[in-house]
């Protein structure tokens, strides 16, 4: 691809969000990894992103928040703005308008400018009707399950055991969830779906998986074609949250209302502040039926034991394999 002049903006469609991106090619690359590299050409941008690589100063005083070697600034005043630092990166969020800055350099700016960008495009994205949110979705009949847990938990094996299954993979890392209508709806972002080598066998897409770039080589991971990706919004049916087993795997319905799970979900630092912006989402994810599913420890038996504890959970809220699934523009109808 052609590196654009560092003015030029670039349209990205992050789960039918366009934003704006300008700044150096560099900077935009580690963007494209995070929100995947779709573009809507000629379309307005709702947010914009800028991106440069020398850090902005950040306030006096202590953080508000330091949350995994982030620290998140909340506006003192009306107007003002959010701000996030890690390492040598820092983020500016106004609105709709986010500036990020730092070196890309080595894999450590690398992962900072990454994270910091997550968190402030979270805060730019959250609404009294919608939130970014960490998490695999996959989608059987006219509805769409919600995979949360935290790095390692199991949210991609999930998603991959329930492709192998006979379910719709839509995304394994980040989704846009919102109201629409009389129901709560989520669009995956668009970007290449990663999980370990051992889960990949006999899978569709399987022999044209690649190494993750940047990744941790002791996560042994493999990221499959976008091809194999169902688009769309879907109405959300379920949550489950992920996790790990002692023995063969378990599947239990969690209590009705619990904010915990969909609170860890956010894609951004859960500061009182920015939990204010998204009260009516995670109170709405929270109404919805969940589930926690614990990966067999074997790993010969984890994916088809998932896709089977999957499977009972599409049963338990009602997901009908056969009927046709909710396509982008169908939501509320």
């Amino acid at each position: 691809m052609a590196e654009a002049p560092d003015t030029e903006c670039e349209p990205l469609d992050i789960a039918g969000i366009v934003v704006g991106v300008t700044g150096p090619e560099p900077c935009r690359r580690v963007v494209r990894r995070r929100f995947g590299s779709t573009r809507r050409p000629g379309a307005a941008p709702e947010i914009r992103l800028d991106l440069g690589d020398e850090p902005d100063p950040v306030p006096g005083g202590e953080p508000d928040a330091v949350v995994q070697n982030i620290a998140v600034w909340e506006p003192r005043d009306a107007g003002a703005a959010t701000v996030f630092a890690a390492h040598r990166t820092t983020a500016r969020v106004a609105g709709t308008e986010v500036r990020v800055g730092g070196p890309v350099e080595t894999p450590v700016d690398r992962t900072a400018f990454d994270m910091v960008c997550q968190c402030a495009v979270g805060v730019a994205v959250a609404s009294p009707r919608r939130a970014l949110v960490h998490a695999a979705v996959v989608a059987r009949g006219r509805g769409a399950v919600l995979v949360v847990g935290g790095s390692g938990r199991g949210k991609s094996t999930a998603a991959v055991a329930a492709f192998a299954s006979g379910w719709e993979l839509c995304g394994d890392d980040l989704a846009v969830v919102e109201r629409d209508a009389d129901a709560w709806v989520v669009t995956a972002v668009r970007r290449p779906v990663a999980v370990p080598a051992e889960v990949l066998v006999g899978l569709p897409g399987a022999d044209s998986a690649v190494v993750v770039e940047g990744d941790d080589p002791a996560r042994a991971r493999r990221a499959l074609p976008l091809e194999i990706l169902a688009a769309g919004r879907r109405r959300l049916a379920a949550v489950v949250v992920a996790g790990h087993d002692a023995g063969d795997g378990r599947v239990e319905p969690l209590g009705a209302g619990s904010l915990d799970p969909v609170v860890g979900a956010l894609a951004t630092i859960p500061t009182p502040g920015i939990l204010r912006r998204h009260l009516a989402v995670l109170s709405g994810l929270a109404g919805l039926p969940s589930f926690r599913l614990s990966h067999a420890a074997d790993p010969d038996r984890r994916r088809r034991r998932a896709g089977a504890m999957l499977d009972e959970i599409a049963a338990a809220v009602g997901l009908d394999p056969g009927a046709a699934g909710l396509q982008s523009g169908e939501a509320g109808q």
